[in-house]
């Protein structure tokens, strides 16, 4: 039976999806004139892309663990943090572009709502790795 829009949650795993979304639309901008021109992609646009990348790599590198032991669950929230970290930065450069750069609002706020979403599903994930893997040995 299908479930209607408005009463649908998020999946558990909703930190891939956004987190694929958010390196997909950096890249995007990074390569539209009228949101990043010329002149500052080597400054801006570049290292977002690289941000939005590592977000996406990290993410993807602590799914790809199964921890059975406590260095495998470090090791895994390592990569969290690491995706964390580049989150935090691409937010920084974000502000920065929206201050310096012709972007449109409505561009600016989507592309802030997928990080943000990306950002609440990844502390969601640590969340529940912290539960899930509390016992181990």
């Amino acid at each position: 039976m299908s479930v209607r829009t408005d009463q649908r949650k998020d999946s558990p795993a909703e930190f891939l999806n956004s987190a694929h979304e958010l390196e997909k639309l950096t890249i995007q901008l990074s390569v539209r004139e009228n949101a990043i021109p010329k002149r500052y992609r080597f400054i801006l646009g570049q290292p977002m892309c690289d941000a939005a990348r590592a977000i996406n790599r990290n993410i993807t590198y602590a799914n790809a663990l199964y921890p059975t032991t406590t260095e495998q669950y470090a090791r895994r929230r390592g990569y969290q943090q690491l995706a964390k970290g580049a989150l935090a930065d691409l937010l920084e450069m974000m502000r920065l572009a929206s201050e310096l750069l012709p972007i449109k609002d409505t561009v600016m706020n989507e592309w802030q709502a997928i990080a943000y979403k990306t950002h609440k599903a990844l502390v969601s994930w640590m969340q529940s790795d912290a539960s899930r893997y509390k016992d181990l040995k």
